[in-house]
């Protein structure tokens, strides 16, 4: 391993704070409940598909654990990236909700209705 890349624990670790900042990024703003709520619960499904994880689930598990990494990159978007405050949290969270599906088809340049080779990142759900 060399000095920085990190191990699977340092990783997961590192992955899971991202939801405690961004919740602790929407108290210090002092946005509503909502917000709060859909980040835990995310946080709390993450953790149960983790859990149970293994050979036989992989499938139907893996496309799940995308879809909340997903969510939580338009949301790490709208929380520390995007200037326009304007934006209602019940409208950040329909546009999430809307659009994480997707988020990799988006973020590797294609547009939507463009035909993509088969990737595993495209197996979002």
């Amino acid at each position: 391993m060399t000095e920085h890349q990190l191990s699977l624990e340092e990783f997961q670790i590192s992955y899971l704070s991202k939801f405690d900042l961004m919740i602790n990024q929407m108290c210090e703003n002092g946005n509503n409940q909502d917000f709060k709520n859909y980040i835990s619960s995310m946080k709390h499904d993450f953790l149960s598909l983790i859990s149970q994880f293994n050979q036989s689930n992989f499938w139907q598990l893996y496309p799940k654990i995308l879809g909340i990494d997903s969510k939580l990159q338009l949301l790490n978007f709208f929380i520390f990236e995007n200037d326009d405050d304007e934006i209602e949290t019940q409208e950040i969270l329909r546009i999430v909700e809307l659009d994480y599906k997707n988020y990799y088809k988006e973020a590797m340049g294609y547009r939507i209705n463009e035909y993509l080779m088969d990737s595993l990142l495209y197996m979002v759900d």
